[in-house]
């Protein structure tokens, strides 16, 4: 079995990547990057989650990413149309090693990030309905996600299981894209 993932980092968090990185923190060292007055509002008082899992989780939080460690897994959950931005600000700062779970609606999001990096991309589809409240408070409505039958999509699928993120495992994605559109 392949090693763990030493660190998470959400890149944009927002609602969905914030919960995510409540539920990860559970399990493994979680970043979430994101605009100054959710971080501000993360790192002073914790994220609020209104779940089953209702309460404060004390996570890491920047508004500007300076470092991607080793064994890392990025999830990208920025709004499409900023991706390219987001993704060329940081590219230079990525290792070999270092995983994208791309996380986005639409077709053709994973072609956009393979165009600005050079490192190995899992496209996701998360099913997951969350509502950002305000910095800092996010409201669970829905959770779950689906991830390829791969290797690297196994590995991912273990680590959200083991903090209570449901996943299912697909042959094809593409199928489950044009399914939720």
């Amino acid at each position: 079995m392949t090693d763990p993932f030493q660190r998470v980092i959400l890149l944009c968090s927002g609602g969905i990547g914030s919960y995510y990185g409540s539920q990860l923190s559970k399990t493994v060292d979680v970043l979430l990057v994101d605009i100054k007055s959710h971080v501000d509002s993360v790192n002073s008082g914790g994220l609020m989650v209104k779940d089953l899992d209702q309460g404060s989780y004390y996570l890491n939080a920047v508004a500007n990413l300076e470092a991607v460690s080793e064994e890392c897994l990025l999830v990208l959950m920025t709004k499409p149309h900023e991706s390219e931005r987001a993704l060329s600000e940081i590219k230079n700062l990525l290792k070999d090693d270092t995983i994208i779970l791309v996380l986005q609606n639409g077709l053709g999001k994973e072609k956009t990030v393979k165009s600005i990096v050079q490192c190995e991309i899992v496209r996701g589809l998360s099913m997951t309905d969350v509502e950002f409240t305000s910095p800092g408070v996010v409201d669970i409505k829905f959770k779950g996600d689906i991830i390829p039958k791969t290797g690297q999509g196994q590995r991912i699928k273990l680590l959200l299981e083991s903090c209570g993120l449901p996943v299912r495992l697909t042959g094809d994605m593409d199928h489950e894209i044009w399914r939720k559109l």
